[in-house]
């Protein structure tokens, strides 16, 4: 056996290549044998007794200024030839020859070098040489190093993430094992340690590890590349310590910019960046870059299936919300729909689309209204455990409306009477929601819809509702409008002609009120002004505004006559004073009906 490569040139050592196996010439038979006692070296110095430093080592050996033997690249096929001859039984190799053969024949069939690859012949000498006492300890660190990457992944054999673990742990401690062994050893642990495989989760050593390779200059790029992706991911989450989204942002925009990142890191990137800009994560908060993140993300074809839902979630969410770009309710209704029908989507985004859906069905976006639509979606996020309890309210809220005004159903004022009574004491709804739900308790307990009238309490809620003035101006014009009137007739509380004329006038000066309520305002004036309720009598007053009634094409029949009644009156002569008299000092419930009518007495 050669001691030095430098005694074996690659030309003698594959001489033997030349011949045909069935030369069996003792001549032959006796050049084989030294050639394949060659080649056993070569391989050792190309392959290396670690697999990175083999190609350096037979470079170093013959120089790139050697014209006579300088290889482009190592003849693998050639050595796998080699190999297997001297295992084939022609050859006389010594116990120690015959084990190393067999060693780094198993790494070539590993890696696939020089044929095809063969796991599962690889995977039985790889637990040969770990068990062959005689075997070289360095062989040993790296048939436990690749016995547990095949262990890992499950090749050759079954997947075992236990004993993968137990003995990349042991490698770990192993002197003899190399430094890129090393370094492969704490990325497959980092990772196990991470998601769980082989043992429980342990988020603070995965952490620490990545962060070792990431340091390490000796670390392969890929390794240094999968140790930020995955540091990026436990700083966004905060595991194996608190949330970092200030240094997780820098690491995925460094992903990024890197041209030598995998595709598949990039698309992940681009998803983390958008939702932390989405949310203002580690940064301000920009839709419009997180819209465009999410555009291109989901063009990606080999994403996630639960990163891909989150994306469209929130994309349609800003396609609703008009964030970051144009409205596009067409849009975002199919992002909706495909998530709120895609079996695989979270149950958390199927009920946000469910909750966005149910509202664009209510209001007819991009679309016609579909009451029985939004019903049928709003009761399902009313029976879903998993809801959030502010989807619950808006769902509540929606549901009352449509059962106060018959929408998507009959119509059922008990119903949306208990519903918003609900809604007011639930502090999980919106502000905007209980104020809403206040105005129309308010008005069913005016009108006695969906139980029995309640003067007082409606009253009070009417005047909550003032105080406040959180809420659009149709809805504050008709409240005014309501409480002037009982106010004026002292329902639910004393009667308060003055701050029911104040209330009057200001919707009649109101060019926003609906001619109802301003036809409403003016014939209460008209009255106060002609029976001298909160302010003097004033007939020229009364006769104005009586005059306004009879002119308005929009005021009913009915009420112009009794507006014409009261201008007779008015202008009557003196000595008809004594009928004046009698209706001024008079009862209003001793005046003819179609009067009371009128005065919204009855």
């Amino acid at each position: 056996m050669v001691n030095k490569l430098s005694d074996a040139p690659l030309y003698t050592a594959l001489t033997y290549t030349a011949f045909s196996v069935e030369d069996t010439t003792p001549a032959k038979l006796k050049l084989r044998d030294r050639a394949d006692r060659y080649i056993l070296m070569i391989s050792k110095f190309m392959l290396g007794e670690n697999i990175f430093e083999g190609l350096g080592r037979l470079q170093a050996v013959f120089p790139k200024n050697s014209k006579e033997h300088r290889p482009v690249s190592p003849p693998f096929g050639k050595i796998r030839i080699s190999l297997t001859f001297l295992l084939s039984g022609l050859a006389n190799p010594s116990p120690e020859e015959q084990e190393e053969a067999k060693y780094l024949l198993a790494r070539m069939q590993y890696y696939g070098q020089g044929g095809d690859f063969n796991l599962n012949a690889a995977r039985t000498q790889f637990s040969n040489t770990l068990n062959d006492p005689n075997a070289r300890l360095s062989y040993k660190a790296t048939a436990a190093c690749l016995l547990a990457q095949m262990e890992y992944h499950g090749q050759g054999g079954d997947q075992n993430y236990d004993s993968a673990r137990d003995r990349f742990n042991t490698i770990l401690n192993n002197l003899d094992a190399s430094v890129e062994e090393r370094i492969t050893t704490l990325c497959f642990l980092a990772q196990m340690e991470y998601y769980g495989q082989g043992g429980a989760p342990n988020f603070t050593s995965a952490r620490l590890r990545f962060t070792n390779i990431l340091i390490n200059p000796h670390a392969p790029v890929g390794y240094r590349l999968m140790a930020e992706y995955c540091l990026a991911q436990m700083e966004y989450y905060g595991h194996g310590g608190t949330p970092n989204y200030e240094s997780a942002r820098q690491r995925f925009s460094n992903l990024l910019d890197n041209q030598a990142v995998p595709v598949a890191y990039k698309s992940t990137a681009k998803y983390f960046l958008g939702l932390m800009e989405y949310y203002g994560q580690g940064g301000e908060q920009n839709y419009e870059s997180a819209r465009v993140r999410f555009y291109n993300f989901l063009t990606n074809q080999d994403i996630l299936v639960g990163e891909k839902i989150t994306a469209e979630c929130l994309l349609a969410q800003m396609e609703y919300h008009e964030q970051g770009g144009n409205r596009n309710f067409a849009s975002a209704r199919i992002r909706f729909t495909y998530i709120l029908n895609t079996r695989e989507a979270p149950v958390g985004e199927k009920i946000t689309a469910a909750y966005f859906l149910a509202q664009m069905a209510f209001h007819g976006d991009d679309g016609e209204q579909n009451y029985e639509l939004a019903k049928q979606l709003f009761n399902n996020i009313l029976d879903n455990h998993d809801a959030p309890v502010g989807y619950k309210a808006t769902a509540n809220y929606f549901l009352s409306l449509m059962e106060y005004y018959g929408h998507g159903g009959e119509q059922s004022y008990e119903s949306a009477r208990q519903r918003f009574s609900n809604l007011l004491d639930n502090q999980d709804a919106s502000v905007a929601e209980r104020i809403t739900a206040e105005f129309f308790l308010a008005q069913m307990e005016y009108y006695g819809s969906g139980g029995e009238r309640d003067y007082y309490s409606a009253r009070q809620r009417f005047n909550n509702i003032l105080i406040g003035l959180n809420m659009p101006m149709e809805e504050i014009i008709t409240t005014a409008c309501l409480l002037a009137q009982m106010e004026y007739y002292g329902r639910g509380g004393e009667k308060d002609y003055y701050s029911a004329r104040q209330r009057f006038s200001n919707l009649l000066g109101n060019h926003e009120a609906p001619m109802e309520e301003r036809i409403t305002a003016e014939c209460f004036l008209a009255q106060m002004d002609f029976y001298g309720r909160g302010g003097e009598k004033d007939y020229e007053s009364a006769r104005r505004r009586f005059n306004n009634i009879l002119n308005n094409q929009e005021v009913p029949e009915d009420d112009k006559g009794t507006a014409q009644y009261f201008l007779d009156l008015i202008n009557h002569s003196d000595e008809d004073q004594y009928v004046l008299d009698q209706i001024n000092h008079s009862d209003e419930g001793q005046l003819p009906v179609r009067v009371r009518r009128f005065c919204r007495i009855c």
